[in-house]
């Protein structure tokens, strides 16, 4: 979900929500995310990324009427708290982060094979 939002943008609130009925192509053929966000019932568009779609294929369930599996949010803080150790980062690695800045970081190689 992290990544998703690094590659479009969305709420922590929009990622959980969202559905299949929220994809639709243009007439060009490219995919897009289209909700109304939880925030502010604001319509957002947003055109999917080729890695954005790729992480909906990847997480896709037919059980699920979501996109992406639930996950509540303290569980996930921590576990992007445990990413950020584990790749040796300092400082803090937030959701919020992911959809507002780019992230630089120093990766250790080593850390990444593991």
């Amino acid at each position: 979900m992290f990544l998703f939002a690094c590659y479009t943008g969305t709420s922590y609130v929009d990622v959980v929500a969202i559905t299949n009925g929220n994809l639709s192509k243009d007439d060009a053929g490219a995919l897009w995310l289209k909700y109304q966000r939880g925030k502010n019932g604001k319509l957002s568009r947003v055109k999917l990324l080729p890695e954005a779609i790729e992480l909906i294929e990847k997480y896709r369930d037919p059980s699920r009427e979501t996109l992406f599996p639930k996950m509540e949010y303290n569980t996930l803080k921590w576990k992007l708290q445990t990413i950020r150790k584990m790749i040796g980062m300092t400082g803090t690695l937030s959701y919020h982060a992911g959809r507002h800045r780019n992230l630089s970081f120093k990766l250790k190689t080593s850390k990444l094979q593991e």
